[in-house]
């Protein structure tokens, strides 16, 4: 698919009954303004399309998935009940937020510059949360209190201490923390207590 001038056009919004909308390796400067018009779009894919910014989104009411990897991306407005966010490989220093947390199941942020993740404790019906390969470097103890969260991935980032809290998440499957700068004291730590637990946690460090 090619655009003229690499500009999605006003026409967009004549197609009212569109559920879903992808756009796959294809450049595109600006997106049009009528992009918020489309009320019964249930998925959004923007993939590889070098986009530096997006209109916001709150008129997308019905959207609960949300796919925009290998962009350019810094900001976005007006997400609502977004169920499935996937920002890989764009230009994020903070994690956005939504007018409806608790609806989101699962965000990558994978490859962004973001440096708190803090946010995440408000997205208490997480089940998969992607940070690696930023530039966190603290995890705060409340992230226990996502009792749905099976995949946690810190790999890469600049951690060099696990809260025991999250040792003791009842529904946490595999926790990825590799390539960090963790003490070997640390390391011990972790292990020990996991086994002292019977945990059931894969843990990839």
């Amino acid at each position: 698919m090619f655009f003229i001038n690499d500009v999605v056009p006003h026409t967009l919004s004549n197609l009212q009954r569109l559920h879903t909308l992808s756009i796959i390796n294809t450049p595109i400067n600006k997106m049009t303004e009528q992009l918020g018009t489309l009320q019964k779009l249930e998925s959004l894919a923007l993939d590889k399309c070098s986009l530096s910014q997006l209109p916001n989104l709150s008129g997308l009411s019905k959207l609960i998935r949300l796919s925009l990897p290998n962009n350019r991306l810094s900001k976005l407005e007006g997400l609502i009940e977004i169920r499935s966010l996937s920002l890989y490989k764009n230009l994020f220093t903070e994690i956005p937020t939504l007018v409806v947390p608790e609806a989101l199941g699962r965000l990558d942020m994978n490859f962004n510059p973001v440096m708190d993740m803090s946010i995440v404790t408000s997205f208490t019906n997480l089940t998969e949360l992607r940070l690696s390969e930023t530039k966190i470097s603290f995890i705060p103890p409340e992230i226990h209190e996502l009792e749905r969260l099976s995949f946690l991935d810190l790999a890469h980032t600049q951690i060099n201490r696990i809260p025991r809290t999250i040792l003791v998440m009842s529904s946490l499957q595999y926790l990825v923390v590799q390539r960090n700068a963790f003490p070997q004291e640390e390391i011990d730590s972790i292990k020990m207590e996991l086994t002292k637990q019977q945990s059931k946690i894969t843990l990839l460090i």
